[in-house]
């Protein structure tokens, strides 16, 4: 501060800032104020005297007090005041933003996303309920989610209402439940009327499961109880227990797709016991529970007795290198459906496999051409090439030979076949193995000789070639075994009798 000297006037004060000043000071020793134009304002002693014989009204001191109106801000302040602002601006940005997100349309957009995608976790911190019973946690929603997801339609459907009306077709509906923080309504999933299945089970011992959690082991004074409560979806119920000795299980899938009562999910224990007829020689009896059950040898196996389950069905299956097949299917509901025990006797067979019945009359038909092909006909070779996969095959030059050979016989007058086909078997995906009879009768030129009758049984393997105009299967010969076995000979003009059995001639 600069020496003010002996005119120094303590109680003088700068105009601008308020800070003692000297009446010698030219300008402020604090702000840097110019005195000067105070001082001009003021007047002088000898003014002040002749002012003083005119008018009684003394002059103003330079400034007796300091100043604050006019005082700047100090960098604290600002400094405080642009905090102040800065944050009333962001607490007015974020009231803003939250209150978009936590908007309804929002909050059900993001409802209907993780009813899509979202994890079951998630989920179930967007369901509540009034039951006390009904504990939502992640297990119980996953049912639900499946079952939605497993259909577009049905997914969309359920997401729609949400977005439109607020409800939806299986008891769920829109609801505010509390505040996000304390502001905004908070929107959620409500199932306050929960799904129950009554359950009934027919013998003591058996404990019964519903989703893998244990809810009941029947005793003679308790069979039945009421599962739940549960969140639509499928839920499978299991029960397991002894037959005969046996433990055996029943599983029964529940559909639950409203609110409320479900109906009843029964557990008789019946059993079902069949004796299975197929052609699909060498195939696996199984049921649509994922059990293999048998296997067929000589066309027949019997199964059982076994647990009867809901809605059982049962097929034979056998793997091939050229592919699986499957006969037709016997439903047990079909026939029986009023859960009693079973014990029948069924057939399955592959409809599109060649069966002996068809081709007998192919087997006869080639016989026929070969009978032409002994007689000479200069037609029949080209007739019996239509039954063979290739005319350059040992198969078909074989019974070519055959043919060629009584032709060429001076002794013989005539030849005919008869055949039998004794069975086929599928050995691969439209390959078969043919076990069949052929019948040779043989007259011969001197008429005092008997018709000489003789039978040999053989194998051929046939394929599938096509379908004929009609759509049916066409089957063609593509091989044989050359070893024809006799199994009758009438011995005619050999002086004894017949051998082997005569049935078997035809």
């Amino acid at each position: 501060m600069a020496d003010r000297g002996a005119g120094a006037t303590p109680n003088q004060f700068c105009p601008n800032c308020g800070a003692p000043v000297a009446a010698t000071d030219t300008f402020c020793p604090n702000c840097g104020f110019d005195l000067r134009q105070s001082k001009a304002e003021t007047p002088t002693p000898s003014q002040t005297s002749a002012k003083s014989t005119a008018t009684p009204k003394q002059a103003a001191p330079l400034s007796q007090t300091p100043t604050r109106a006019n005082r700047p801000l100090s960098r604290k302040k600002k400094r405080l005041i642009a905090i102040i602002g800065a944050a009333a601006v962001l607490l007015i940005g974020t009231y803003i933003g939250l209150k978009q997100y936590y908007s309804p349309t929002r909050q059900i957009d993001r409802l209907a996303a993780d009813i899509r995608t979202g994890s079951a976790a998630t989920v179930a911190k967007e369901i509540t309920t009034t039951d006390s019973a009904l504990k939502i946690t992640a297990g119980k929603v996953k049912p639900f989610l499946a079952y939605l997801r497993a259909d577009k339609q049905r997914l969309n459907q359920f997401t729609n209402g949400l977005r439109t009306s607020g409800r939806t077709d299986y008891g769920m509906v829109l609801a505010e439940r509390g505040k996000h923080l304390l502001l905004f309504p908070k929107y959620v999933i409500s199932y306050d009327n929960p799904a129950y299945v009554s359950l009934y089970v027919g013998r003591t011992g058996v404990t019964v499961t519903l989703d893998g959690a244990k809810i009941l082991t029947s005793t003679a004074s308790k069979r039945k109880a009421k599962a739940g409560p549960m969140l639509p979806g499928v839920h499978t119920f299991v029960a397991i227990g002894t037959i005969k000795g046996k433990k055996v299980k029943y599983t029964d899938k529940q559909t639950i797709s409203h609110s409320g009562s479900q109906g009843i999910a029964n557990f008789d224990f019946a059993t079902i016991k069949l004796i299975v007829n197929s052609n699909l020689e060498g195939g696996t009896v199984v049921d649509n529970y994922g059990d293999k059950l048998g296997t067929i040898k000589n066309g027949k196996t019997i199964i059982g007795p076994i647990a009867l389950q809901k809605s059982m069905r049962f097929w034979v299956e056998k793997q091939f290198d050229g592919g699986k097949v499957t006969t037709t299917e016997f439903k047990v509901d079909d026939f029986f459906g009023d859960g009693r025990s079973v014990d029948t006797e069924i057939r399955l067979n592959n409809e599109n496999t060649l069966t002996t019945n068809d081709f007998d009359v192919t087997l006869r038909d080639m016989f026929y051409d070969v009978q032409y092909l002994s007689s000479k006909d200069t037609d029949s070779e080209a007739k019996l090439g239509q039954y063979f996969t290739d005319t350059n095959s040992d198969a078909y030059k074989f019974w070519q030979g055959i043919g060629d050979s009584y032709a060429k016989r001076t002794d013989v007058s005539s030849i005919s076949f008869g055949s039998n086909v004794r069975s086929v078997e599928m050995t691969d995906k439209d390959t078969y193995k043919v076990d069949y009879d052929v019948t040779y009768h043989v007259s011969y030129t001197d008429y005092e000789k008997n018709e000489r009758i003789q039978t040999f049984n053989s194998t051929m393997t046939v394929v599938k070639s096509g379908k004929d105009e009609y759509g049916d299967a066409t089957y063609k010969i593509s091989a044989l075994d050359p070893k024809l076995t006799k199994v009758y000979d009438n011995n005619a003009n050999e002086g004894k009798d017949s051998t082997g059995d005569s049935t078997r001639s035809y």
